[in-house]
Protein backbone atom coordinates (compact mmCIF):
# COMPACT_ATOMS: atom_id res chain seq x y z
CA UNK A 1 0.00 0.00 0.00
CA UNK A 2 1.33 3.43 -0.92
CA UNK A 3 0.39 6.70 0.72
CA UNK A 4 -1.81 7.50 -2.25
CA UNK A 5 -3.77 4.27 -1.75
CA UNK A 6 -4.62 5.02 1.87
CA UNK A 7 -8.37 5.26 2.30
CA UNK A 8 -9.65 8.61 3.61
CA UNK A 9 -11.50 8.59 6.94
CA UNK A 10 -14.81 6.82 6.49
CA UNK A 11 -18.25 7.91 7.66
CA UNK A 12 -17.84 5.29 10.37
CA UNK A 13 -14.71 6.99 11.72
CA UNK A 14 -16.73 10.19 11.80
CA UNK A 15 -19.43 8.32 13.72
CA UNK A 16 -16.82 7.20 16.25
CA UNK A 17 -15.58 10.76 16.67
CA UNK A 18 -19.10 12.09 17.18
CA UNK A 19 -20.03 9.45 19.76
CA UNK A 20 -16.83 8.85 21.75
CA UNK A 21 -16.64 10.32 25.23
CA UNK A 22 -13.15 11.49 26.19
CA UNK A 23 -12.20 12.18 29.80
CA UNK A 24 -9.65 14.88 30.65
CA UNK A 25 -6.03 13.67 30.36
CA UNK A 26 -6.93 10.01 29.86
CA UNK A 27 -4.44 7.88 27.95
CA UNK A 28 -5.66 6.74 24.55
CA UNK A 29 -4.83 3.77 22.34
CA UNK A 30 -6.06 4.29 18.78
CA UNK A 31 -6.13 0.86 17.11
CA UNK A 32 -5.99 0.89 13.32
CA UNK A 33 -5.26 4.60 13.46
CA UNK A 34 -5.12 5.13 9.69
CA UNK A 35 -4.69 8.87 9.18
CA UNK A 36 -4.76 9.56 12.92
CA UNK A 37 -7.97 11.57 12.68
CA UNK A 38 -9.62 9.83 15.66
CA UNK A 39 -6.64 10.54 17.92
CA UNK A 40 -6.51 14.16 16.78
CA UNK A 41 -10.16 14.54 17.70
CA UNK A 42 -9.54 12.85 21.05
CA UNK A 43 -6.76 15.32 21.79
CA UNK A 44 -9.06 18.24 20.98
CA UNK A 45 -11.56 16.75 23.44
CA UNK A 46 -8.99 16.74 26.24
CA UNK A 47 -7.17 13.40 25.98
CA UNK A 48 -3.70 13.03 27.44
CA UNK A 49 -1.05 10.70 26.02
CA UNK A 50 -1.84 9.26 22.60
CA UNK A 51 -0.69 5.90 21.21
CA UNK A 52 -1.54 5.20 17.59
CA UNK A 53 -0.93 1.84 15.91
CA UNK A 54 -1.68 0.54 12.45
CA UNK A 55 -0.73 -2.65 10.65
CA UNK A 56 0.22 -0.71 7.50
CA UNK A 57 3.66 0.91 7.82
CA UNK A 58 2.89 3.59 5.21
CA UNK A 59 0.13 5.01 7.38
CA UNK A 60 2.76 6.14 9.87
CA UNK A 61 3.95 8.81 7.42
CA UNK A 62 0.41 10.15 7.06
CA UNK A 63 -0.06 10.22 10.83
CA UNK A 64 3.23 12.05 11.31
CA UNK A 65 2.23 14.65 8.72
CA UNK A 66 -1.18 15.18 10.31
CA UNK A 67 0.35 15.54 13.78
CA UNK A 68 2.69 18.22 12.44
CA UNK A 69 -0.05 20.08 10.57
CA UNK A 70 -2.18 20.13 13.71
CA UNK A 71 0.76 21.16 15.91
CA UNK A 72 0.28 18.28 18.33
CA UNK A 73 2.89 18.10 21.08
CA UNK A 74 4.87 14.97 20.24
CA UNK A 75 6.30 14.46 23.74
CA UNK A 76 3.35 12.30 24.77
CA UNK A 77 2.53 10.77 21.39
CA UNK A 78 3.59 7.30 20.24
CA UNK A 79 3.11 6.03 16.70
CA UNK A 80 4.11 2.50 15.69
CA UNK A 81 3.36 -0.30 13.31
CA UNK A 82 1.49 -3.10 15.05
CA UNK A 83 -1.03 -5.74 14.10
CA UNK A 84 -3.51 -4.78 16.79
CA UNK A 85 -1.85 -5.36 20.20
CA UNK A 86 1.15 -7.42 19.07
CA UNK A 87 3.82 -4.73 19.46
CA UNK A 88 2.51 -3.24 22.69
CA UNK A 89 3.82 -5.75 25.23
CA UNK A 90 2.44 -4.76 28.66
CA UNK A 91 1.42 -1.18 27.88
CA UNK A 92 -1.91 -0.22 29.42
CA UNK A 93 -4.32 2.57 28.63
CA UNK A 94 -7.39 4.29 30.00
CA UNK A 95 -9.33 4.14 26.74
CA UNK A 96 -9.08 2.12 23.52
CA UNK A 97 -10.70 3.53 20.38
CA UNK A 98 -11.29 1.53 17.22
CA UNK A 99 -13.35 1.60 14.04
CA UNK A 100 -12.63 -1.95 12.85
CA UNK A 101 -13.47 -3.26 9.39
CA UNK A 102 -16.97 -4.69 9.81
CA UNK A 103 -17.98 -5.65 6.26
CA UNK A 104 -17.66 -9.42 5.70
CA UNK A 105 -15.11 -10.40 3.08
CA UNK A 106 -16.45 -13.08 0.71
CA UNK A 107 -14.15 -16.11 0.47
CA UNK A 108 -13.40 -15.40 -3.18
CA UNK A 109 -12.07 -11.90 -2.45
CA UNK A 110 -8.60 -10.91 -1.31
CA UNK A 111 -7.96 -7.73 0.68
CA UNK A 112 -4.99 -6.35 2.61
CA UNK A 113 -4.85 -7.17 6.30
CA UNK A 114 -5.97 -3.62 7.13
CA UNK A 115 -9.35 -4.12 5.46
CA UNK A 116 -9.96 -7.88 5.47
CA UNK A 117 -12.81 -8.59 7.88
CA UNK A 118 -12.94 -12.32 7.29
CA UNK A 119 -15.94 -14.26 5.96
CA UNK A 120 -18.17 -13.20 8.87
CA UNK A 121 -16.77 -9.69 9.31
CA UNK A 122 -15.22 -10.62 12.65
CA UNK A 123 -11.48 -10.92 11.93
CA UNK A 124 -10.77 -7.81 14.02
CA UNK A 125 -13.81 -7.76 16.30
CA UNK A 126 -13.11 -11.09 17.99
CA UNK A 127 -9.46 -10.54 18.95
CA UNK A 128 -10.13 -6.99 20.15
CA UNK A 129 -13.12 -8.00 22.27
CA UNK A 130 -11.24 -10.91 23.84
CA UNK A 131 -7.81 -9.33 24.40
CA UNK A 132 -8.48 -5.61 25.03
CA UNK A 133 -8.79 -6.38 28.75
CA UNK A 134 -5.06 -7.10 28.94
CA UNK A 135 -4.26 -3.57 27.74
CA UNK A 136 -6.66 -1.52 29.84
CA UNK A 137 -6.17 0.01 33.26
CA UNK A 138 -8.74 -0.87 35.96
CA UNK A 139 -12.04 0.67 34.95
CA UNK A 140 -10.68 1.30 31.46
CA UNK A 141 -12.94 1.75 28.47
CA UNK A 142 -13.27 0.37 24.96
CA UNK A 143 -15.21 2.38 22.37
CA UNK A 144 -15.73 0.69 19.03
CA UNK A 145 -17.91 0.99 15.95
CA UNK A 146 -19.91 -2.12 15.06
CA UNK A 147 -21.98 -2.97 12.00
CA UNK A 148 -25.11 -5.06 11.66
CA UNK A 149 -23.44 -7.22 9.00
CA UNK A 150 -21.11 -8.95 11.49
CA UNK A 151 -23.26 -10.27 14.36
CA UNK A 152 -23.64 -7.57 16.98
CA UNK A 153 -25.12 -9.99 19.53
CA UNK A 154 -22.01 -12.15 19.47
CA UNK A 155 -19.85 -9.09 20.18
CA UNK A 156 -21.96 -8.11 23.15
CA UNK A 157 -21.67 -11.66 24.50
CA UNK A 158 -17.89 -11.52 24.04
CA UNK A 159 -17.62 -8.28 25.99
CA UNK A 160 -19.79 -9.56 28.84
CA UNK A 161 -17.75 -12.77 28.99
CA UNK A 162 -14.56 -10.75 29.32
CA UNK A 163 -15.74 -8.53 32.17
CA UNK A 164 -17.17 -5.50 30.37
CA UNK A 165 -20.42 -3.66 30.86
CA UNK A 166 -21.59 -1.59 27.92
CA UNK A 167 -23.96 0.97 26.45
CA UNK A 168 -24.98 1.20 22.81
CA UNK A 169 -25.33 4.33 20.73
CA UNK A 170 -27.45 3.78 17.65
CA UNK A 171 -28.62 2.36 15.39
CA UNK A 172 -27.39 4.66 12.65
CA UNK A 173 -28.43 3.65 9.14
CA UNK A 174 -26.07 3.71 6.16
CA UNK A 175 -27.03 2.69 2.61
CA UNK A 176 -25.25 -0.22 1.01
CA UNK A 177 -22.33 0.88 -1.14
CA UNK A 178 -21.73 -0.19 -4.72
CA UNK A 179 -18.97 -2.67 -3.88
CA UNK A 180 -21.02 -4.58 -1.27
CA UNK A 181 -21.42 -8.31 -2.02
CA UNK A 182 -25.19 -8.22 -1.62
CA UNK A 183 -25.89 -11.88 -2.40
CA UNK A 184 -23.24 -13.02 0.06
CA UNK A 185 -24.51 -10.69 2.80
CA UNK A 186 -28.05 -11.95 2.29
CA UNK A 187 -26.84 -15.52 2.82
CA UNK A 188 -25.22 -14.43 6.07
CA UNK A 189 -28.49 -12.80 7.10
CA UNK A 190 -30.35 -16.03 6.42
CA UNK A 191 -27.87 -17.80 8.74
CA UNK A 192 -28.45 -15.25 11.51
CA UNK A 193 -24.94 -13.81 11.12
CA UNK A 194 -26.01 -10.45 9.69
CA UNK A 195 -28.91 -8.02 9.70
CA UNK A 196 -29.98 -6.10 6.60
CA UNK A 197 -32.56 -3.32 6.46
CA UNK A 198 -34.66 -3.11 3.29
CA UNK A 199 -36.84 -0.08 2.75
CA UNK A 200 -38.35 1.40 -0.41
CA UNK A 201 -36.34 -0.96 -2.55
CA UNK A 202 -33.02 0.05 -1.00
CA UNK A 203 -30.70 -1.88 1.32
CA UNK A 204 -29.16 -0.45 4.48
CA UNK A 205 -26.85 -1.61 7.22
CA UNK A 206 -26.96 -0.38 10.78
CA UNK A 207 -23.96 0.90 12.68
CA UNK A 208 -23.64 1.18 16.43
CA UNK A 209 -21.02 2.58 18.75
CA UNK A 210 -20.31 0.23 21.64
CA UNK A 211 -19.18 2.06 24.78
CA UNK A 212 -17.77 -0.63 27.06
CA UNK A 213 -16.22 -0.37 30.52
CA UNK A 214 -13.95 -3.00 32.06
CA UNK A 215 -15.54 -3.83 35.40
CA UNK A 216 -14.38 -7.31 36.45
CA UNK A 217 -11.86 -8.68 33.94
CA UNK A 218 -11.73 -12.45 33.64
CA UNK A 219 -8.02 -13.30 33.56
CA UNK A 220 -6.45 -16.70 32.77
CA UNK A 221 -4.88 -18.75 35.55
CA UNK A 222 -1.25 -18.41 34.50
CA UNK A 223 -1.46 -14.64 34.12
CA UNK A 224 -3.13 -14.26 37.53
CA UNK A 225 -0.31 -16.30 39.08
CA UNK A 226 2.46 -14.28 37.40
CA UNK A 227 0.91 -11.02 38.55
CA UNK A 228 0.68 -12.34 42.10
CA UNK A 229 4.34 -13.35 42.01
CA UNK A 230 5.40 -9.95 40.68
CA UNK A 231 7.67 -11.38 37.97
CA UNK A 232 8.44 -9.93 34.55
CA UNK A 233 6.80 -11.41 31.45
CA UNK A 234 5.81 -10.41 27.94
CA UNK A 235 2.31 -10.71 26.49
CA UNK A 236 2.00 -12.54 23.17
CA UNK A 237 -1.56 -11.88 21.94
CA UNK A 238 -3.19 -13.90 19.17
CA UNK A 239 -5.56 -12.62 16.51
CA UNK A 240 -6.73 -16.19 16.04
CA UNK A 241 -7.38 -18.93 18.56
CA UNK A 242 -4.33 -21.20 18.64
CA UNK A 243 -4.83 -24.69 20.03
CA UNK A 244 -1.80 -26.27 18.36
CA UNK A 245 1.90 -25.48 18.57
CA UNK A 246 2.03 -24.71 14.85
CA UNK A 247 -0.74 -22.13 15.06
CA UNK A 248 0.69 -20.62 18.25
CA UNK A 249 4.12 -20.21 16.65
CA UNK A 250 2.52 -18.42 13.71
CA UNK A 251 0.45 -16.13 15.93
CA UNK A 252 3.20 -15.31 18.42
CA UNK A 253 6.01 -14.96 15.90
CA UNK A 254 8.49 -16.87 18.06
CA UNK A 255 10.89 -19.78 17.38
CA UNK A 256 9.22 -23.14 17.86
CA UNK A 257 11.99 -24.29 20.24
CA UNK A 258 11.01 -21.53 22.69
CA UNK A 259 7.49 -22.88 22.93
CA UNK A 260 6.59 -25.05 25.91
CA UNK A 261 3.85 -27.58 25.35
CA UNK A 262 2.33 -29.30 28.36
CA UNK A 263 0.69 -32.70 28.11
CA UNK A 264 -1.32 -34.29 30.90
CA UNK A 265 -0.84 -38.04 31.22
CA UNK A 266 -2.72 -40.63 33.25
CA UNK A 267 -1.69 -44.13 34.28
CA UNK A 268 -3.90 -47.18 34.81
CA UNK A 269 -4.18 -46.50 38.54
CA UNK A 270 -5.60 -43.03 37.95
CA UNK A 271 -2.39 -41.15 38.80
CA UNK A 272 -1.61 -38.03 36.78
CA UNK A 273 1.64 -36.40 35.66
CA UNK A 274 2.23 -33.29 33.55
CA UNK A 275 4.92 -33.65 30.89
CA UNK A 276 6.45 -30.46 29.41
CA UNK A 277 8.77 -30.18 26.43
CA UNK A 278 9.82 -27.72 23.76
CA UNK A 279 7.56 -27.08 20.81
CA UNK A 280 9.49 -28.98 18.14
CA UNK A 281 10.00 -32.12 20.27
CA UNK A 282 7.80 -35.20 20.35
CA UNK A 283 6.94 -36.83 23.65
CA UNK A 284 8.17 -40.29 24.60
CA UNK A 285 5.20 -41.06 26.78
CA UNK A 286 6.56 -44.09 28.51
CA UNK A 287 9.95 -42.43 29.23
CA UNK A 288 8.11 -40.17 31.69
CA UNK A 289 7.61 -43.18 33.98
CA UNK A 290 11.35 -43.31 34.77
CA UNK A 291 11.18 -40.01 36.60
CA UNK A 292 8.19 -40.59 38.90
CA UNK A 293 8.01 -43.73 41.05
CA UNK A 294 5.06 -46.05 40.81
CA UNK A 295 3.61 -44.95 37.49
CA UNK A 296 2.11 -47.69 35.35
CA UNK A 297 1.58 -47.45 31.59
CA UNK A 298 0.65 -43.89 30.59
CA UNK A 299 -1.95 -42.54 28.19
CA UNK A 300 -3.23 -39.09 27.31
CA UNK A 301 -5.77 -37.53 29.68
CA UNK A 302 -9.19 -36.48 28.41
CA UNK A 303 -10.23 -32.83 27.99
CA UNK A 304 -12.47 -33.21 31.03
CA UNK A 305 -9.58 -34.53 33.13
CA UNK A 306 -7.36 -31.67 31.95
CA UNK A 307 -9.95 -29.17 33.14
CA UNK A 308 -10.52 -30.93 36.46
CA UNK A 309 -6.88 -31.55 37.36
CA UNK A 310 -5.23 -28.45 35.94
CA UNK A 311 -7.91 -25.78 35.64
CA UNK A 312 -6.97 -25.30 31.98
CA UNK A 313 -8.55 -26.26 28.68
CA UNK A 314 -7.07 -28.56 26.05
CA UNK A 315 -4.65 -26.60 23.88
CA UNK A 316 -3.94 -23.83 26.39
CA UNK A 317 -2.28 -25.61 29.34
CA UNK A 318 0.44 -23.85 31.36
CA UNK A 319 2.63 -25.52 34.02
CA UNK A 320 1.74 -22.82 36.57
CA UNK A 321 -1.05 -22.47 39.12
CA UNK A 322 -2.42 -25.98 38.64
CA UNK A 323 -5.78 -26.71 40.22
CA UNK A 324 -4.46 -29.90 41.84
CA UNK A 325 -0.90 -30.73 42.89
CA UNK A 326 0.62 -33.32 40.55
CA UNK A 327 4.19 -34.14 39.46
CA UNK A 328 5.58 -31.98 36.65
CA UNK A 329 8.30 -33.55 34.48
CA UNK A 330 10.23 -31.26 32.13
CA UNK A 331 12.37 -32.39 29.24
CA UNK A 332 16.04 -31.48 29.70
CA UNK A 333 16.00 -29.53 26.43
CA UNK A 334 13.91 -26.84 28.12
CA UNK A 335 16.94 -25.77 30.17
CA UNK A 336 18.93 -25.02 26.99
CA UNK A 337 16.69 -22.04 26.09
CA UNK A 338 17.29 -18.55 27.48
CA UNK A 339 13.61 -17.68 27.28
CA UNK A 340 10.42 -19.66 26.94
CA UNK A 341 6.82 -18.95 26.15
CA UNK A 342 3.91 -20.77 27.64
CA UNK A 343 0.16 -20.83 27.30
CA UNK A 344 -1.77 -18.58 29.65
CA UNK A 345 -5.02 -20.51 29.81
CA UNK A 346 -6.44 -18.22 27.14
CA UNK A 347 -6.07 -19.61 23.59
CA UNK A 348 -5.63 -16.02 22.39
CA UNK A 349 -2.70 -15.18 24.68
CA UNK A 350 0.80 -16.54 25.21
CA UNK A 351 3.29 -15.48 27.88
CA UNK A 352 7.05 -15.13 27.45
CA UNK A 353 9.41 -15.47 30.43
CA UNK A 354 13.10 -15.88 31.05
CA UNK A 355 13.78 -19.60 31.42
CA UNK A 356 15.28 -19.15 34.88
CA UNK A 357 12.20 -17.21 35.99
CA UNK A 358 9.82 -19.90 34.82
CA UNK A 359 11.79 -22.73 36.40
CA UNK A 360 11.99 -20.88 39.72
CA UNK A 361 8.19 -20.58 39.76
CA UNK A 362 7.62 -24.33 39.45
CA UNK A 363 7.06 -26.38 42.58
CA UNK A 364 9.71 -29.12 42.70
CA UNK A 365 9.98 -29.78 38.95
CA UNK A 366 11.49 -33.05 37.77
CA UNK A 367 13.90 -33.02 34.81
CA UNK A 368 14.52 -35.89 32.45
CA UNK A 369 14.94 -37.01 28.86
CA UNK A 370 11.32 -37.46 27.83
CA UNK A 371 11.44 -36.53 24.13
CA UNK A 372 12.16 -38.84 21.21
Amino acid sequence: MTVGELMPPSPFSQLLIEQMEILPHETILDLGAGTGVVSLAARQLGAGALSMVDVERNTLEIISTNLSLNQVDSTNVTVKQSDLFKSLNGDKFDHILINPPSIPTPPDQSLSSAYDSGPFGRAIHDPVQHTAKYYLNPGGRLTMVHGSLCNLELSLQNLTQNGFSYDLAGPFEFPFRDFYAVDYFQKLAEQGQAKIIKRNGKLYEERYVIKAKLDQPTLPRALVFLREQGVSYRLLPHKKIAKTVELAVEERGVPVEEMVKCILLKDKKGRFVLACLTGEATLNTQAVRKYEDGLTRLSFASPEEISTMLGYQLGSVAPLNLRQSIPVVLDNQIKSQTKLNISSGDPRLGLELETETLLNLLDQPIFGDISN
